[in-house]
Protein backbone atom coordinates (compact mmCIF):
# COMPACT_ATOMS: atom_id res chain seq x y z
CA UNK A 1 0.00 0.00 0.00
CA UNK A 2 1.39 3.48 -1.10
CA UNK A 3 1.30 5.73 1.66
CA UNK A 4 -1.50 8.26 -0.08
CA UNK A 5 -3.39 5.15 -0.20
CA UNK A 6 -4.13 5.44 3.56
CA UNK A 7 -7.55 5.90 4.60
CA UNK A 8 -8.65 9.12 4.74
CA UNK A 9 -9.82 8.70 8.60
CA UNK A 10 -5.89 7.21 9.78
CA UNK A 11 -4.56 10.76 8.79
CA UNK A 12 -6.90 12.74 10.18
CA UNK A 13 -7.74 11.47 13.55
CA UNK A 14 -4.39 9.49 14.09
CA UNK A 15 -1.06 10.41 11.87
CA UNK A 16 -1.93 14.57 11.53
CA UNK A 17 -2.57 15.44 14.74
CA UNK A 18 0.63 14.39 15.80
CA UNK A 19 2.19 16.87 13.27
CA UNK A 20 3.47 20.45 15.00
CA UNK A 21 2.18 23.64 12.52
CA UNK A 22 6.08 23.71 10.62
CA UNK A 23 5.90 19.61 9.71
CA UNK A 24 2.36 20.22 8.50
CA UNK A 25 3.48 23.29 6.73
CA UNK A 26 5.92 21.14 5.00
CA UNK A 27 4.12 17.94 4.16
CA UNK A 28 1.01 20.05 2.71
CA UNK A 29 3.49 21.00 0.10
CA UNK A 30 4.48 17.76 -1.23
CA UNK A 31 1.76 16.79 -3.56
CA UNK A 32 -1.54 18.16 -4.23
CA UNK A 33 -2.79 15.47 -1.69
CA UNK A 34 -1.23 16.26 0.79
CA UNK A 35 -2.16 19.56 0.67
CA UNK A 36 -5.89 18.95 1.37
CA UNK A 37 -5.12 16.91 3.67
CA UNK A 38 -3.00 18.89 6.22
CA UNK A 39 -4.89 22.28 5.25
CA UNK A 40 -8.07 20.69 6.88
CA UNK A 41 -9.75 23.72 9.69
CA UNK A 42 -9.94 21.22 12.31
CA UNK A 43 -6.33 20.46 12.40
CA UNK A 44 -5.11 24.31 12.84
CA UNK A 45 -8.06 24.96 15.27
CA UNK A 46 -6.44 22.73 17.52
CA UNK A 47 -3.12 23.84 16.86
CA UNK A 48 -4.27 27.13 17.69
CA UNK A 49 -6.07 25.95 20.77
CA UNK A 50 -2.97 24.17 22.25
CA UNK A 51 -0.13 26.31 21.27
CA UNK A 52 -1.60 29.56 21.59
CA UNK A 53 -3.83 28.92 25.00
CA UNK A 54 -7.05 29.90 23.33
CA UNK A 55 -10.10 28.77 24.63
CA UNK A 56 -12.57 26.46 22.81
CA UNK A 57 -15.44 29.02 24.32
CA UNK A 58 -13.85 32.26 23.00
CA UNK A 59 -15.68 31.99 19.54
CA UNK A 60 -17.93 30.08 17.07
CA UNK A 61 -15.04 30.01 13.92
CA UNK A 62 -15.37 27.53 11.21
CA UNK A 63 -12.78 28.57 8.78
CA UNK A 64 -9.77 30.84 8.51
CA UNK A 65 -7.49 28.71 11.54
CA UNK A 66 -4.51 28.40 9.55
CA UNK A 67 -4.14 31.92 8.78
CA UNK A 68 -5.06 33.30 12.08
CA UNK A 69 -1.91 30.70 13.46
CA UNK A 70 0.05 32.56 11.38
CA UNK A 71 -0.54 36.10 12.59
CA UNK A 72 -1.27 35.34 16.47
CA UNK A 73 2.26 36.71 17.16
CA UNK A 74 0.95 40.11 16.10
CA UNK A 75 -2.25 40.38 18.26
CA UNK A 76 -2.95 44.10 19.36
CA UNK A 77 -5.27 45.55 21.93
CA UNK A 78 -7.75 48.21 20.94
CA UNK A 79 -10.53 49.84 23.71
CA UNK A 80 -12.97 52.35 23.36
CA UNK A 81 -16.12 53.97 24.76
CA UNK A 82 -16.51 55.45 28.27
CA UNK A 83 -13.40 56.87 29.71
CA UNK A 84 -14.20 59.20 32.61
CA UNK A 85 -12.99 56.53 35.10
CA UNK A 86 -9.58 55.64 33.54
CA UNK A 87 -11.27 52.42 32.81
CA UNK A 88 -9.75 52.17 29.05
CA UNK A 89 -6.77 51.45 30.26
CA UNK A 90 -4.97 54.99 28.62
CA UNK A 91 -3.92 56.25 32.11
CA UNK A 92 -5.29 58.11 35.26
CA UNK A 93 -8.55 59.58 35.01
CA UNK A 94 -9.79 63.03 36.03
CA UNK A 95 -11.11 64.44 39.12
CA UNK A 96 -11.63 62.30 42.08
CA UNK A 97 -13.28 58.69 41.96
CA UNK A 98 -17.00 59.62 42.38
CA UNK A 99 -16.68 62.97 41.08
CA UNK A 100 -15.79 61.68 37.42
CA UNK A 101 -16.89 63.47 33.85
CA UNK A 102 -17.25 61.67 30.88
CA UNK A 103 -14.38 61.25 28.60
CA UNK A 104 -15.41 59.06 25.51
CA UNK A 105 -13.09 57.65 23.05
CA UNK A 106 -15.71 57.42 20.14
CA UNK A 107 -13.27 54.80 18.34
CA UNK A 108 -11.02 52.07 18.52
CA UNK A 109 -8.02 53.46 20.07
CA UNK A 110 -5.12 51.07 20.52
CA UNK A 111 -3.46 50.06 23.95
CA UNK A 112 -0.01 49.84 23.24
CA UNK A 113 0.97 48.92 26.62
CA UNK A 114 -0.44 45.48 25.73
CA UNK A 115 1.86 45.10 22.72
CA UNK A 116 3.82 42.24 22.18
CA UNK A 117 1.80 40.22 25.19
CA UNK A 118 0.75 37.68 22.89
CA UNK A 119 -3.00 38.82 24.41
CA UNK A 120 -5.02 35.88 22.96
CA UNK A 121 -8.57 36.68 24.58
CA UNK A 122 -10.20 39.69 26.38
CA UNK A 123 -13.18 39.93 28.36
CA UNK A 124 -15.31 43.11 29.68
CA UNK A 125 -17.00 43.26 33.21
CA UNK A 126 -18.71 47.00 34.34
CA UNK A 127 -16.85 48.85 34.31
CA UNK A 128 -13.15 46.73 33.44
CA UNK A 129 -11.40 44.61 31.26
CA UNK A 130 -9.28 41.36 31.49
CA UNK A 131 -7.20 40.00 29.12
CA UNK A 132 -5.44 36.38 28.33
CA UNK A 133 -1.95 35.91 27.18
CA UNK A 134 -1.22 32.74 25.01
CA UNK A 135 1.67 32.15 27.77
CA UNK A 136 -1.59 32.40 30.55
CA UNK A 137 -0.81 35.31 31.94
CA UNK A 138 -4.21 37.39 32.54
CA UNK A 139 -4.09 41.57 32.81
CA UNK A 140 -6.75 43.40 34.67
CA UNK A 141 -7.36 47.38 34.72
CA UNK A 142 -10.44 49.56 35.18
CA UNK A 143 -12.15 49.54 38.45
CA UNK A 144 -13.84 45.96 39.53
CA UNK A 145 -16.49 47.61 41.21
CA UNK A 146 -17.87 51.19 40.75
CA UNK A 147 -20.96 51.29 42.89
CA UNK A 148 -21.38 53.09 45.70
CA UNK A 149 -21.59 50.34 48.00
CA UNK A 150 -17.96 49.08 47.33
CA UNK A 151 -15.78 51.90 48.52
CA UNK A 152 -13.79 50.90 50.89
CA UNK A 153 -12.66 47.84 49.32
CA UNK A 154 -10.15 46.70 46.62
CA UNK A 155 -12.69 46.27 43.90
CA UNK A 156 -13.64 50.19 44.10
CA UNK A 157 -10.17 50.87 43.62
CA UNK A 158 -9.19 52.29 40.36
CA UNK A 159 -6.16 50.50 37.79
CA UNK A 160 -5.97 53.02 35.28
CA UNK A 161 -3.42 50.95 33.02
CA UNK A 162 -3.16 47.33 32.43
CA UNK A 163 -1.68 45.08 35.26
CA UNK A 164 -1.01 41.47 35.87
CA UNK A 165 -3.67 39.55 38.53
CA UNK A 166 -1.70 38.61 41.23
CA UNK A 167 -2.12 34.53 40.47
CA UNK A 168 0.82 32.51 41.39
CA UNK A 169 3.26 32.52 39.35
CA UNK A 170 3.49 28.45 38.78
CA UNK A 171 0.05 28.58 37.13
CA UNK A 172 -1.26 28.97 33.50
CA UNK A 173 -4.98 30.26 32.91
CA UNK A 174 -6.45 28.75 30.11
CA UNK A 175 -10.09 30.27 29.85
CA UNK A 176 -11.20 33.65 31.85
CA UNK A 177 -14.80 35.35 32.04
CA UNK A 178 -16.19 38.44 33.76
CA UNK A 179 -19.17 38.65 35.68
CA UNK A 180 -20.53 42.75 36.35
CA UNK A 181 -18.19 43.06 39.51
CA UNK A 182 -15.29 39.82 39.44
CA UNK A 183 -13.58 37.72 37.02
CA UNK A 184 -13.72 34.21 37.09
CA UNK A 185 -10.91 31.70 35.53
CA UNK A 186 -9.67 28.30 34.90
CA UNK A 187 -6.22 27.09 35.02
CA UNK A 188 -4.77 24.07 33.39
CA UNK A 189 -5.26 22.00 36.59
CA UNK A 190 -8.76 21.10 35.68
CA UNK A 191 -10.26 20.92 38.78
CA UNK A 192 -8.67 24.50 39.95
CA UNK A 193 -10.77 27.67 39.48
CA UNK A 194 -10.20 31.48 40.56
CA UNK A 195 -12.07 33.92 41.10
CA UNK A 196 -11.20 37.80 42.03
CA UNK A 197 -13.17 41.11 42.77
CA UNK A 198 -9.70 42.89 42.63
CA UNK A 199 -6.63 42.02 40.70
CA UNK A 200 -4.44 41.52 44.17
CA UNK A 201 -6.09 39.07 46.19
CA UNK A 202 -7.64 36.12 43.78
CA UNK A 203 -9.07 33.41 45.70
CA UNK A 204 -8.71 29.64 44.89
CA UNK A 205 -11.72 26.98 44.59
CA UNK A 206 -10.58 23.53 43.95
CA UNK A 207 -13.13 20.77 42.68
CA UNK A 208 -13.62 16.85 42.44
CA UNK A 209 -14.37 16.33 39.07
CA UNK A 210 -12.46 18.09 36.03
CA UNK A 211 -14.09 21.11 34.83
CA UNK A 212 -13.90 22.08 31.08
CA UNK A 213 -15.78 25.47 30.91
CA UNK A 214 -16.11 28.76 33.23
CA UNK A 215 -18.41 31.29 32.91
CA UNK A 216 -19.95 34.34 34.78
CA UNK A 217 -23.59 36.09 36.01
CA UNK A 218 -23.88 39.09 37.70
CA UNK A 219 -24.23 37.27 41.02
CA UNK A 220 -21.65 34.32 41.07
CA UNK A 221 -19.72 32.14 38.37
CA UNK A 222 -20.39 28.74 36.44
CA UNK A 223 -18.33 26.23 36.01
CA UNK A 224 -18.95 23.20 34.19
CA UNK A 225 -17.82 19.61 34.65
CA UNK A 226 -16.90 16.81 32.36
CA UNK A 227 -19.90 14.97 33.86
CA UNK A 228 -22.18 18.11 32.43
CA UNK A 229 -22.78 19.52 35.82
CA UNK A 230 -23.29 23.13 36.72
CA UNK A 231 -21.67 23.95 39.33
CA UNK A 232 -22.97 27.94 40.87
CA UNK A 233 -19.79 29.99 42.61
CA UNK A 234 -20.51 32.45 44.99
CA UNK A 235 -19.27 35.83 44.36
CA UNK A 236 -15.79 36.22 46.01
CA UNK A 237 -15.85 37.79 49.83
CA UNK A 238 -14.78 41.65 49.25
CA UNK A 239 -11.50 42.45 50.61
CA UNK A 240 -10.30 45.85 52.23
CA UNK A 241 -6.32 44.92 51.89
CA UNK A 242 -4.16 43.94 50.04
CA UNK A 243 -1.82 42.39 53.28
CA UNK A 244 -5.02 39.49 53.44
CA UNK A 245 -4.36 35.96 52.37
CA UNK A 246 -3.83 35.74 48.91
CA UNK A 247 -4.55 32.00 47.97
CA UNK A 248 -7.79 31.07 50.21
CA UNK A 249 -8.48 27.61 49.21
CA UNK A 250 -11.92 26.30 49.10
CA UNK A 251 -12.94 22.41 48.63
CA UNK A 252 -16.19 23.60 46.44
CA UNK A 253 -19.32 22.37 48.24
CA UNK A 254 -21.96 24.74 46.56
CA UNK A 255 -25.32 24.39 44.20
CA UNK A 256 -25.35 22.18 41.43
CA UNK A 257 -28.08 23.71 38.68
CA UNK A 258 -29.09 20.47 36.93
CA UNK A 259 -32.16 20.26 35.01
CA UNK A 260 -34.79 17.46 35.21
CA UNK A 261 -35.57 18.48 31.34
CA UNK A 262 -32.77 17.11 30.10
CA UNK A 263 -33.13 13.86 28.59
CA UNK A 264 -31.68 10.09 29.93
CA UNK A 265 -28.18 10.02 27.77
CA UNK A 266 -27.97 14.33 27.16
CA UNK A 267 -25.61 16.64 29.26
CA UNK A 268 -24.57 20.35 29.62
CA UNK A 269 -22.12 21.21 27.28
CA UNK A 270 -21.73 24.61 27.11
CA UNK A 271 -23.26 27.20 29.41
CA UNK A 272 -23.55 31.17 29.08
CA UNK A 273 -23.96 33.43 32.10
CA UNK A 274 -26.66 36.53 32.20
CA UNK A 275 -27.79 38.61 34.96
CA UNK A 276 -29.32 36.50 37.04
CA UNK A 277 -29.95 33.38 34.69
CA UNK A 278 -28.13 31.25 32.31
CA UNK A 279 -28.05 29.51 29.00
CA UNK A 280 -27.54 25.85 28.87
CA UNK A 281 -26.71 24.07 25.64
CA UNK A 282 -26.61 20.41 25.37
CA UNK A 283 -25.03 17.43 23.90
CA UNK A 284 -28.27 16.79 21.58
CA UNK A 285 -28.26 20.29 20.59
CA UNK A 286 -31.05 21.71 23.04
CA UNK A 287 -30.87 25.27 24.35
CA UNK A 288 -32.47 26.05 28.11
CA UNK A 289 -32.41 29.00 30.51
CA UNK A 290 -32.24 28.37 33.78
CA UNK A 291 -33.63 30.83 36.41
CA UNK A 292 -30.44 31.37 39.08
CA UNK A 293 -32.19 33.48 41.61
CA UNK A 294 -33.69 30.83 44.25
CA UNK A 295 -30.80 28.54 44.30
CA UNK A 296 -31.96 26.49 47.26
CA UNK A 297 -35.39 26.15 45.24
CA UNK A 298 -33.20 25.13 41.88
CA UNK A 299 -31.76 22.68 43.89
CA UNK A 300 -34.65 20.57 44.88
CA UNK A 301 -37.09 21.22 41.74
CA UNK A 302 -34.70 22.08 39.46
CA UNK A 303 -37.44 21.65 36.32
CA UNK A 304 -39.25 24.51 37.96
CA UNK A 305 -36.88 27.15 37.05
CA UNK A 306 -36.27 25.52 33.29
CA UNK A 307 -37.17 26.64 30.61
CA UNK A 308 -36.68 25.01 27.10
CA UNK A 309 -36.23 27.62 24.13
CA UNK A 310 -37.66 25.85 21.40
CA UNK A 311 -36.68 28.12 18.75
CA UNK A 312 -32.95 28.27 19.58
CA UNK A 313 -32.60 24.32 20.29
CA UNK A 314 -32.46 21.71 17.24
CA UNK A 315 -35.40 19.98 15.94
CA UNK A 316 -33.99 16.59 15.18
CA UNK A 317 -30.71 15.25 17.40
CA UNK A 318 -27.65 16.68 16.95
CA UNK A 319 -24.16 16.43 18.46
CA UNK A 320 -21.87 19.13 20.38
CA UNK A 321 -18.75 17.22 21.57
CA UNK A 322 -16.86 19.86 23.03
CA UNK A 323 -13.45 17.75 22.02
CA UNK A 324 -14.58 17.25 18.07
CA UNK A 325 -17.92 18.12 16.40
CA UNK A 326 -19.62 21.11 17.99
CA UNK A 327 -22.56 21.90 15.49
CA UNK A 328 -24.43 25.38 17.63
CA UNK A 329 -22.57 27.15 20.27
CA UNK A 330 -23.80 29.79 22.99
CA UNK A 331 -22.66 33.59 24.51
CA UNK A 332 -24.16 36.08 26.71
CA UNK A 333 -24.41 38.42 29.15
CA UNK A 334 -26.49 41.02 31.22
CA UNK A 335 -29.91 39.87 29.59
CA UNK A 336 -28.90 39.00 25.96
CA UNK A 337 -27.33 35.92 24.45
CA UNK A 338 -26.75 34.15 21.05
CA UNK A 339 -27.55 30.84 19.40
CA UNK A 340 -24.56 29.69 16.63
CA UNK A 341 -24.99 27.16 14.36
CA UNK A 342 -23.44 25.11 11.93
CA UNK A 343 -24.55 26.78 8.62
CA UNK A 344 -23.29 30.29 9.84
CA UNK A 345 -27.20 31.53 11.18
CA UNK A 346 -27.21 33.18 14.29
CA UNK A 347 -30.48 33.96 16.72
CA UNK A 348 -30.11 36.47 19.10
CA UNK A 349 -32.37 36.61 21.98
CA UNK A 350 -33.13 39.43 24.09
CA UNK A 351 -34.59 38.37 27.69
CA UNK A 352 -37.51 41.23 28.96
CA UNK A 353 -37.54 42.22 32.39
CA UNK A 354 -41.00 41.09 33.40
CA UNK A 355 -40.84 39.45 36.79
CA UNK A 356 -43.33 37.05 35.87
CA UNK A 357 -42.51 33.66 35.73
CA UNK A 358 -43.48 31.76 32.21
CA UNK A 359 -42.45 28.05 31.18
CA UNK A 360 -43.01 29.11 27.55
CA UNK A 361 -40.94 31.35 25.15
CA UNK A 362 -42.49 34.48 25.64
CA UNK A 363 -40.10 36.22 27.48
CA UNK A 364 -37.47 35.89 24.74
CA UNK A 365 -37.02 38.04 21.44
CA UNK A 366 -35.51 36.58 18.66
CA UNK A 367 -33.60 38.39 16.08
CA UNK A 368 -31.54 36.65 13.33
CA UNK A 369 -29.00 39.27 13.02
CA UNK A 370 -26.96 37.56 10.04
CA UNK A 371 -24.66 34.89 8.96
CA UNK A 372 -20.53 34.03 8.88
CA UNK A 373 -20.67 35.30 12.71
CA UNK A 374 -17.86 33.21 14.88
CA UNK A 375 -18.39 35.61 18.29
CA UNK A 376 -21.64 38.18 19.64
CA UNK A 377 -20.56 40.34 22.81
CA UNK A 378 -23.01 42.56 24.55
CA UNK A 379 -22.89 45.77 26.64
CA UNK A 380 -25.59 46.93 28.70
CA UNK A 381 -26.95 48.37 26.19
CA UNK A 382 -24.87 48.10 23.32
CA UNK A 383 -23.53 44.80 20.90
CA UNK A 384 -20.79 43.48 18.48
CA UNK A 385 -20.92 40.44 16.16
CA UNK A 386 -17.63 39.48 15.11
CA UNK A 387 -17.29 37.56 11.44
CA UNK A 388 -15.07 34.92 10.66
CA UNK A 389 -13.57 37.73 7.82
CA UNK A 390 -12.22 39.35 11.07
CA UNK A 391 -14.80 42.52 10.74
CA UNK A 392 -16.42 43.97 13.68
CA UNK A 393 -20.39 45.42 13.11
CA UNK A 394 -21.95 47.30 16.75
CA UNK A 395 -25.44 49.09 17.30
CA UNK A 396 -27.70 49.66 19.88
CA UNK A 397 -27.17 52.91 22.25
CA UNK A 398 -24.64 55.26 21.48
CA UNK A 399 -23.35 54.55 25.17
CA UNK A 400 -20.44 57.03 25.48
CA UNK A 401 -19.25 56.03 22.08
CA UNK A 402 -18.89 52.55 22.87
CA UNK A 403 -20.12 51.78 19.30
CA UNK A 404 -17.16 52.81 17.89
CA UNK A 405 -18.74 54.76 15.74
CA UNK A 406 -17.22 58.60 15.87
CA UNK A 407 -18.64 61.52 17.74
CA UNK A 408 -21.80 61.44 16.39
CA UNK A 409 -24.32 61.05 19.66
CA UNK A 410 -26.68 58.81 18.24
CA UNK A 411 -27.82 55.18 19.18
CA UNK A 412 -27.80 52.88 15.57
CA UNK A 413 -30.72 50.22 15.20
CA UNK A 414 -28.95 47.63 12.86
CA UNK A 415 -25.51 46.38 12.59
CA UNK A 416 -22.74 48.71 11.45
CA UNK A 417 -19.60 48.37 10.82
CA UNK A 418 -16.73 49.88 12.38
CA UNK A 419 -14.88 51.26 9.89
CA UNK A 420 -11.51 52.86 12.18
CA UNK A 421 -10.97 49.18 12.18
CA UNK A 422 -10.88 48.55 8.34
CA UNK A 423 -7.12 47.52 8.00
CA UNK A 424 -7.31 45.14 10.83
CA UNK A 425 -8.22 41.83 10.94
CA UNK A 426 -10.11 41.38 14.29
CA UNK A 427 -10.36 38.20 15.93
CA UNK A 428 -11.49 38.46 19.31
CA UNK A 429 -13.54 40.93 21.17
CA UNK A 430 -14.75 41.91 24.65
CA UNK A 431 -17.93 44.10 25.20
CA UNK A 432 -19.05 45.18 28.84
CA UNK A 433 -20.84 47.97 30.86
CA UNK A 434 -20.24 51.34 28.34
CA UNK A 435 -17.31 50.13 26.78
CA UNK A 436 -15.72 47.91 24.17
CA UNK A 437 -12.83 46.48 22.92
CA UNK A 438 -11.18 44.58 20.12
CA UNK A 439 -8.19 41.84 19.44
CA UNK A 440 -6.59 42.73 16.13
CA UNK A 441 -3.83 41.21 14.24
CA UNK A 442 -2.57 42.39 10.22
CA UNK A 443 -5.38 41.74 7.63
CA UNK A 444 -3.01 40.36 5.32
CA UNK A 445 -4.34 37.11 7.48
CA UNK A 446 -7.16 37.06 4.57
Amino acid sequence: MLIQELPWTVWQQVILPLLDAVSLTRLSQTSRHFFQLCNDEYLWRNLVFDDYNLSHDVSYRNKGWKALYGQLEHSAVYTWGENGDGRLGFGPPRGNHWQRLSMSVTEPKELTFLRGKGVVSIASGGWSFHCLSKHGKVWMWGTMDSEWEARGTLAFKIVSEPTLVNLPQDICITSLACGRSHAVAMERNPTVLWHWDNLWTPKKVVFVDKLVQVSATWRGSLALTCKGVVCIVDLPTPTRSENEVHEQETLWQGNNAVSEAIEEGDRIVQVAGLESSMIALSLFGKVFKIELRRLDELQNTPATYTTLLAPFSATSKELNDRGNTVQRFVSGAFRQFAVYTTPGRVLLGVRRTSRARTSENSNVKIHWIGSNICNVSFGDYHTGALTTAGSLYTWGSYSSGALGHGARRQDIHHPKKVSALNDKFVFGIGFGGWQSSALVIPKEVE
